[in-house]
């Protein structure tokens, strides 16, 4: 007997999904089997979950060619993905900019900021 469950499932950042259908993140019925996680549209989903940078867990796709969809046990989990991807593309393209020039204190303040995430040694 299978059941069901409801989660969240969002597009992938750079996926062709993405590029297709834009950022979303839809609830839907999720039937857990012995091995996958099956969605509405009969996508395979592992049952094990990986966790991501904001440590939310969250389902990936199982295909060979691409992940274009995650499966998020909150909305807000998703929604949390798709931010953190907006922000680190805002940020990779201001700092990819010759002329960005912002003073010395603000600088120091996102460096101490990432040391302190980690991100630096």
């Amino acid at each position: 007997m299978t059941t069901e469950m409801r989660l969240y499932r969002v597009t992938v950042i750079g996926s062709n999904a993405e590029r297709q259908h834009g950022k979303v993140v839809n609830e839907v019925t999720v039937k857990v089997g012995t091995k996958w996680l099956t969605d509405d549209r009969g996508r395979r989903y592992y049952r094990t979950p990986s966790e991501d940078a904001n440590r939310n867990p969250y389902f990936q796709l199982n295909t060979m060619y691409c992940m274009d969809y995650r499966l998020y046990q909150t909305e807000q989990a998703a929604k949390d993905y798709l931010r953190q991807a907006e922000l680190r593309k805002t940020l990779r393209r201001a700092m990819s900019n010759f002329d960005f020039n912002v003073p010395l204190p603000v600088l120091e303040k996102v460096m101490d900021t990432l040391k302190e995430s980690g991100c630096l040694e």
